[in-house]
């Protein structure tokens, strides 16, 4: 089967991940630190963050393991109860917040460039740079892998799923979230979300730099940089999916007709839609960034928190208003 062969390669290249560094980052005058998942989150947790370790964790370690034993378990089991699909819809949905790894290198390499500035230009050389490494790569693989491996089960099992009626999904509650959903989106785009500065004096001269994050701007530096997996990953989950599934949920929400297209899309995208997995990624880059450099959040920070909890309440009416049209 493809889903067990899926399965076994994502197992196996998870386990190989944690023994690979994921990330490298060097300031001026000081050793490079290397970094695998796990001394991500022992550095974390070393330095006093004793929410976000554990939250680190849960999402990077713990919760991939159970779901890979959790599939495994339903592939061999051979019921078909409602418990079984109601089981795997919930880890088809949840299985994105694997991905919090990969957004998170992604934002920190994106932010962590740091130039020499002389004269408002760049010199070419760094204040502090930090780079990808084998492991983040092969982590998506396995977590990208996983997440094809419990569609492809899901989709099987029917758990993937029953026509609909319409009108459920025209509430004024449901217009409401799908128009404040756009509109979030829209000012991720257009709002930077930290400003992120280092100054450094070395043989009695100081060197300073600062640097701006934008989302689209981090994807397209992290694709000049030659970080072309983070670029591809932050361009598909935070970018591409996240406006389809926003344009399916405006289609459905205030125009009339019915839309079967647009609620499977709208239904099979929540599993590929990561501002929220973004906004848990960009609050833990900026904890940490702020331990290295100065960091200021701007408004775009506070604007994506606010999406992924939009995102995720427009998601949950959504659910809530097709088990209503089902029935």
């Amino acid at each position: 089967r493809v889903a067990a062969v899926a399965v076994l390669l994502s197992a196996i290249t998870l386990a190989v991940s944690y023994s690979l560094p994921t990330i490298t980052f060097a300031r001026l005058g000081k050793a490079r630190e290397t970094y695998s998942i796990w001394g991500g989150i022992e550095s974390l947790w070393e330095d006093g963050n004793w929410i976000l370790a554990p939250v680190v964790f849960l999402f990077s370690m713990v919760f991939p393991v159970g779901k890979l034993l959790a599939l495994g378990w339903l592939l061999t089991e051979r019921s078909h109860s409602a418990a079984r699909k109601k089981g795997l819809e919930w880890l088809h949905l949840l299985g994105k917040w694997s991905m919090l790894d990969v957004f998170i290198v992604g934002v920190f390499v994106a932010a962590a460039q740091l130039e020499f500035l002389s004269g408002g230009e760049s010199t070419g050389q760094h204040l502090a740079k930090a780079d990808s490494r084998w492991g983040i790569h092969v982590f998506t693989l396995a977590i990208v892998m996983s997440m094809l491996s419990v569609w492809l089960v899901a989709r099987r099992e029917g758990a993937i799923r029953r026509p609909v009626s319409h009108g459920s999904l025209r509430t004024p509650l449901g217009r409401l979230l799908a128009t404040a959903r756009a509109a979030s989106l829209i000012a991720i785009f257009a709002l930077p979300l930290l400003q992120v500065s280092l100054l450094i004096e070395k043989w009695f001269v100081k060197f300073e730099s600062s640097n701006e994050v934008h989302l689209w701007r981090t994807n397209a530096r992290l694709a000049r940089e030659g970080e072309l997996l983070l670029a591809v990953a932050l361009g598909l989950f935070v970018i591409g999916i996240p406006i389809l599934r926003t344009l399916c949920a405006l289609r459905l929400r205030w125009l009339p007709g019915e839309a079967p297209l647009a609620l499977r899309l709208a239904r099979g995208l929540d599993a590929w839609s990561m501002v929220d997995v973004f906004g848990l990624g960009l609050l833990i880059v900026q904890v940490k960034l702020a331990e290295l450099t100065a960091t200021t959040l701007l408004a775009g920070f506070w604007v994506t928190i606010a999406a992924a909890m939009i995102a995720m309440a427009e998601s949950w009416e959504l659910r809530r208003a097709c088990r209503r049209g089902e029935g």
